[in-house]
């Protein structure tokens, strides 16, 4: 805390923000804000889409788009190199985190957006086909809890 104060991370997002942290061992994600490193539980963590900072910067919005249009080649490179990279992070055991070294190979094929049925908590409806633009506007009325997750990365060849 500002006054030297110090608290857990849990007690602190619910003291300044009334937010719940739901699971105290999950791990923290690390944003560097200023200088000085902040922590944020990944469960209050979300995308939100380009800053307007890097949008209005051409030079830096062209770096973004460089790096985010990838072959398919370059695309197993980079997951790669971040997959080396996790693995010097010792923490990955005390969480229970499993990583294949090894991307699977799967052929594949690209599918239509699904129909969803969509149910407010008033029981009303509605059919949209999914995208990420409707997935984003859409609010989250009730999700199931993640115990355990297997993170498999699959490359596809194709060009």
């Amino acid at each position: 805390m500002r006054d030297g104060q110090r608290i857990s991370i849990a007690k602190y997002f619910w003291k300044t923000y009334n937010l719940k942290i739901t699971d105290k061992r999950q791990p923290m994600l690390v944003v560097k804000q200023g200088g000085t490193e902040v922590l944020l539980p990944t469960e209050l963590v979300c995308i939100d889409g380009v800053p307007g900072t890097i949008r209005q910067n051409g030079q830096q919005m062209r770096q973004l788009l460089q790096q985010v249009r990838q072959t398919p080649e370059q695309k197993c490179r980079s997951i790669n190199e971040m997959i080396n990279k996790l693995f010097k992070v010792s923490k990955w055991a005390e969480w229970d985190i499993n990583v294949d070294r090894d991307p699977q190979e799967v052929k594949s094929r690209r599918l239509g957006a699904p129909e969803l049925d969509i149910k407010d908590p008033r029981g009303k409806g509605k059919q949209v086909y999914a995208s990420e633009r409707i997935l984003k506007s859409l609010p989250v009325y009730q999700c199931e809890n993640i115990t355990k997750i297997k993170l498999l990365v699959f490359c596809d060849k194709r060009s």
